[in-house]
């Protein structure tokens, strides 16, 4: 049972595209959705057929993933894993089923806005037009225009769970095993937020993870309160990581930009880490120490200039530059500290980034992803672009993920050494930090529970961000005097 449930032995298992391929498509479909309800079919057209191209050079050139053993054990793991990120989504408020957030009445306004107004969504009267990153809801609220509201609200959740699904298939392809307890581990993986001063873990009324300006948010948060961006930052991340060769890296970053701008920026070190390093090391090339430059360069250039990567991927990147320049708040970057970074902050960043570090390091581990991902999330709190922290807190999402799987491997690691003290330590630390995403399950379920004793609506009530003001306004529209709207939007 121990070397079952913690110890790496790996399935009997085959390998196949078939997954990666589908996960293309899926991925995908939002953008594609996009161009042809936002661009004029002189630029649709064209661009959706660089992109069918790209998708077809993407799915030939997928790498072939884990395929488990369908028999009945694994089938019951499968099962499982459904199940909990099921009742997980459903706790989320994703769909309005149960107690939402306070961030959950724009992300309805946004919804129910692409539900029930004609694609480019504009308030004419006040000259702006919406600007958002609207690719997760974009399926949704297609089915939603067809079937009603209720049908593409329950299609959030679906579309929420699958994702989810998509991302946990990868890391058991990661981990060459179906496996249930890296999915609980990524459910209550966060910082040990408990230990900083001003945390509050009796008020589940509170955010405990807010510390003056400064948050890494736990897998849970970011799934409760962002997960429009979180869901495909997670997915990206992890797929990209499982890639043999850069052949179509810059199209799946592409296809990120549309969900989550400030994770794509996140994940782009972690790109060119492996562009540049790992690809070409797996292949014997070492740049500057076999001095061996034609080789890698040749190579390089076979890995990255192909057509999904500079057509398919530079079309993707432009579009949605073009859409995303005419935001308001895109405007406003800042680089260096917040008026607020002190020692707290300080404090913060040990606590949630430094010990961890230094725990995965304890267990033996050494590469150098561990480096990459410390400076990234050391260099996120300097960098503010709009009027809150929303860079720390979004483009941190790659960096944690990878620092999850870097968790897992040193739990695998300690496990297997069967080291006592090396084992409590790694389950003192992941416990601490458990405590933040248990604290936001149960303020969901605490006020699910008194919103039904007074049978209150789930659902909060859109809010009007058409005529709010400051970051608010800023935030979610752009302006119709912008290139975009005169040029390329099909209105």
């Amino acid at each position: 049972m121990f070397k079952q449930i913690f110890l790496n032995e790996k399935d009997n298992y085959r390998t196949s595209k078939l997954i990666s391929q589908i996960f293309y498509i899926f991925f995908a479909l939002p953008t594609i959705i996009f161009i042809w309800g936002w661009f004029k079919p002189i630029f649709s057209i064209p661009i959706s057929i660089i992109i069918f191209m790209s998708l077809y050079f993407a799915c030939k050139n997928a790498a072939e993933l884990y395929i488990p053993e369908m028999n009945k054990t694994n089938n019951i793991k499968i099962a499982m894993i459904i199940l909990i990120v099921g009742v997980w989504v459903y706790y989320s408020g994703i769909g309005g089923f149960v107690f939402q957030n306070s961030d959950h009445s724009i992300r309805n306004a946004i919804f129910e806005d692409l539900v029930n107004k004609p694609w480019p969504v504009i308030d004419s009267s006040n000259n702006v037009m919406l600007v958002y990153y609207i690719a997760f809801w974009l399926p949704s609220a297609l089915l939603g225009k067809i079937f009603g509201m209720n049908i593409g609200y329950i299609f959030q959740s679906f579309w929420a769970i699958l994702f989810i699904l998509f991302m946990y298939y990868f890391i058991c392809a990661h981990l060459k095993k179906v496996s249930i307890w890296p999915l609980a581990l990524f459910i209550f993986f966060s910082g040990m937020d408990v230990l900083l001063p001003n945390a509050n873990i009796v008020d589940f009324a509170s955010h405990i993870e807010w510390h003056e300006k400064f948050q890494l948010s736990s897998m849970t948060t970011q799934l409760f309160w962002v997960f429009n961006q979180s869901l495909a930052a997670w997915a990206a991340t992890i797929f990209l990581l499982l890639q043999k060769n850069s052949k179509s890296m810059i199209f799946i970053l592409s296809l990120l930009i549309l969900y989550a701008p400030f994770p794509f920026i996140g994940l782009m070190p972690f790109a060119a880490y492996f562009v540049l390093y790992e690809f070409p090391k797996n292949e014997g090339i070492r740049l500057f120490k076999n001095s061996d430059y034609k080789r890698y360069f040749l190579f390089f250039k076979e890995n990255i200039f192909t057509f999904e990567n500079i057509a398919g991927g530079l079309a993707i990147l432009t579009i949605i530059y073009l859409y995303f320049s005419a935001n308001i708040s895109g405007k406003n970057i800042v680089l260096g500290p917040d008026t607020s970074f002190n020692v707290n902050t300080l404090m913060s960043i040990f606590i949630e980034i430094l010990i961890p570090v230094i725990l995965i390091l304890y267990t033996g581990i050494r590469k150098p992803i561990i480096i990459l991902t410390t400076v990234v999330l050391i260099l996120c709190p300097f960098i503010k672009i709009g009027y809150s922290i929303d860079f720390l807190m979004r483009a941190s999402i790659p960096a944690l993920f990878i620092l999850y799987l870097l968790t897992i491997e040193a739990t695998i690691r300690t496990f297997t050494e069967r080291n006592f003290f090396k084992i409590s330590v790694v389950i003192c630390i992941i416990l601490l930090g458990a405590i933040t995403p248990l604290h936001e399950i149960y303020r969901t379920y605490e006020e699910s529970s008194k919103l039904s004793l007074l049978n209150l609506p789930m659902k909060l009530t859109p809010h009007d961000y058409w005529t709010s003001s400051g970051a608010v306004y800023d935030n979610f529209l752009g302006s119709m005097n912008s290139s975009f709207w005169k040029i390329f939007s099909r209105r």
